[in-house]
């Protein structure tokens, strides 16, 4: 018996050990970095969404032997708890994934800032701003960036309280 849990944990070990993400194999990953403290930020799902009553994703943050933060943890219409923002101009594109989780307000953001005089024209990661307060702070991606977030934008409802949003 402590051979079969010894050969599974070692499989479950294996499978992550390459990975980039907190998603699951049957999962798609529609964004995922690490941080610099060796934490992931990542928003799986369904692989193929067609419809809300069907497809899900979730927000999943912390490290593969501990997830601190799963949202939401129902899957079930999940599509509806996040909003989403595209803003585009030449040389700038940014793309947002919100959700608000208790008292605090959560951005999954990618900018490309091609104006930019700094080396990096890229920033990414999560902004978290407690609600009601300007406290707020900013995590960002250290690692190499598994970016597919376009693909909500027809899925997940436009956040219309961002002016830069095309709703």
């Amino acid at each position: 018996m402590k051979n079969l849990l010894l050969v599974i944990l070692l499989f479950f070990v294996t499978a992550h050990s390459n990975s980039e993400s907190l998603c699951l194999p049957s999962e798609k990953t529609y964004f995922s970095c690490a941080t610099k403290k060796n934490k992931f930020i990542s928003v799986c799902g369904s692989p193929k969404i067609k419809s809300n009553q069907r497809s899900y994703i979730q927000y999943r943050y912390g490290t593969f032997d501990n997830i601190e933060l799963e949202y939401p943890k129902d899957r079930k219409g999940s599509l509806n708890s996040f909003s989403f923002t595209h803003y585009f101009r030449s040389q700038y594109d940014l793309t947002e994934l919100e959700f608000v989780n208790s008292d605090y307000q959560y951005s999954i953001f990618w900018i490309y800032d091609g104006e930019s005089k700094q080396d990096r024209k890229v920033d990414s990661g999560i902004r978290i701003k407690k609600v009601g307060t300007q406290k707020k702070f900013k995590i960002s991606c250290s690692s190499q960036i598994i970016m597919n977030l376009a693909d909500l934008e027809d899925l997940v409802p436009c956040n219309k309280s961002n002016p830069l949003a095309f709703c």
